[in-house]
């Protein structure tokens, strides 16, 4: 609040007690349709432009303002010093309603924040229950099942009560005042505390033209211009900062949320780089001691013995590649790219799978082409092997090898007659730990093709697979040349 709307608050202050000392109802007059007036226009403002207020607290008190001005219109109607409505009987009917409407208004401003939690309002709901609100308040006070609140016990503990009511609602306002701009939550809580104010006031107040009742009634004007220029600003003047700033609390929220997310995945990092490490610690050995033992024996057990050393290669090998998932992912696997011949690269996988090839019969048709580029030739060599590996495993009798290249791009692909890769299966088959149908039946880890599409991907390179079902699939690999 600049100094410049504090001093025109003063003057208008000024003007008013002037005003009450001259002619009370004239005062209470213009005060009640004050606040009538700005709680109807403050309505009016927020239904019309409901579709661009992203602030469910603001909605719903512009929504209650609807009925707190026709409660204020009513009591200021039944006014005595006017006496437009009278009931014979009820000479208390206006101080009734003046406590059933600040009633009203503090139960809005305290269950305002719960709103918060909807990520949509229904204000047509709120509608129809506060139109119940009121209607049984209006029947209760007419039909004057409400005690006398003429300065009486119960007036003054209604007063009480709805004091306490304001100060809930700025400490809950306060609990969420990080989704209000800051001059935006200012004005409410000047509006709330003026507000609680001028229910002090009344509390002290002997008869209503006295000072402390007087004091109370330009409060309340001060208390319904802060809540106006709060809703105007919000739903006018700037719209979209309430949203902006919950958009930046958002983005505040999933920095947080991917920090601990970097600290979770590290510390899987760690767990299965530990893992591991201590599952290949014993099996090192095994293999070193099989071929050891395998030299001093002849016939059926040097044959067992190998076996063992065989699996057990098999075994470091899908701890290894297990691993590589992991440290692609974190980015810690290392590449060194060198510059090679591809076929010689394929050569070397085809001749260390030739047992495999052999005993299982199958016709192996290469067409290679000896092209020179910059990859890195263990990582690379992984991927063919992978491949070639599920050729060979899938297979009925024939695998197609081939590699070419043009102007800019090297491609190597391998082809199978097995039994294919269904359609839905396709769009998985690169995902981690994913394995067909078919896969499954014959073993594997589902971490083969996943690492190959990062090792790929890592060379700048992509990897595709063409598939009829029940007639084979092909795999093929394009790299940039380097």
């Amino acid at each position: 609040m600049n100094l410049i709307a504090f001093l025109s608050f003063l003057l208008i202050a000024f003007g008013l007690y002037f005003l009450s000392q001259f002619n009370f109802v004239f005062f209470y007059t213009i005060i009640s349709l004050f606040t009538v007036v700005i709680s109807l226009s403050a309505f009016i403002i927020v239904l019309n432009v409901r579709r661009n207020i992203t602030n469910n607290y603001l909605f719903f008190i512009g929504i209650t303002f609807l009925f707190i001005s026709l409660l204020d219109f009513l009591q200021l109607v039944t006014y005595e010093g006017l006496s437009v409505i009278t009931v014979v009987g009820n000479a208390s009917m206006s101080a009734q309603l003046w406590v059933a409407t600040r009633f009203l208004q503090g139960l809005s401003l305290l269950i305002a924040p719960v709103f918060f939690r909807f990520k949509k309002f229904n204000y047509s709901l709120v509608m129809i229950v506060y139109t119940l609100v009121i209607s049984l308040l209006v029947l209760l006070v007419f039909n004057g099942f409400i005690p006398d609140c003429n300065n009486t016990v119960f007036s003054r503990s209604s007063e009480y009560f709805i004091s306490f009511m304001l100060i809930a609602s700025i400490y809950l306002l306060r609990m969420y005042k990080n989704h209000f701009e800051k001059n935006v939550y200012v004005e409410l809580s000047l509006g709330i505390f003026l507000s609680m104010i001028s229910e002090i006031s009344l509390i002290l107040y002997r008869v209503p033209y006295d000072f402390f009742g007087i004091a109370g009634q330009i409060f309340r004007v001060g208390a319904f211009y802060f809540f106006y220029k709060a809703i105007i600003e919000t739903s006018l003047l700037k719209p979209y900062d309430t949203l902006f700033r919950q958009l930046k609390l958002k983005k505040e929220e999933l920095t947080d949320v991917n920090v601990e997310l970097k600290k979770l995945e590290s510390l899987r990092y760690n767990f299965i780089t530990l893992m591991t490490h201590h599952l290949k610690q014993p099996l090192t050995p095994i293999v070193g001691y099989a071929e050891l033992i395998k030299d001093k024996l002849k016939g059926d057990d040097r044959t067992y013995v190998d076996r063992i050393k065989v699996n057990t290669e098999k075994m470091l090998s899908m701890i290894n590649r297990i691993l590589n998932v992991f440290k692609l992912e974190a980015g810690e696997l290392d590449f060194s790219f060198n510059r090679a011949n591809l076929s010689s690269m394929i050569n070397e996988v085809i001749a260390e799978d030739e047992s495999s090839i052999n005993l299982k019969g199958i016709k192996l048709v290469k067409s290679l082409k000896d092209v020179y580029f910059r990859f890195d030739f263990s990582r690379l060599k992984e991927v063919f092997y992978n491949i070639f590996s599920n050729a060979i495993k899938f297979t009925k009798n024939r695998i197609v090898v081939k590699s070419y290249f043009n102007k800019d791009t090297v491609f190597f692909s391998i082809k199978d007659n097995g039994i294919g890769i269904r359609k839905d299966e396709l769009v998985n088959i690169f995902d981690k730990f994913y394995q067909t149908d078919a896969g499954r039946n014959l073993g594997g880890t589902g971490v083969g093709l996943s690492i190959s599409k990062q090792i790929v991907d890592a060379h700048g390179g992509k990897i595709t697979v063409k598939s009829v079902y029940g007639k084979g699939a092909e795999f093929i690999v394009s790299i940039p040349k380097k």
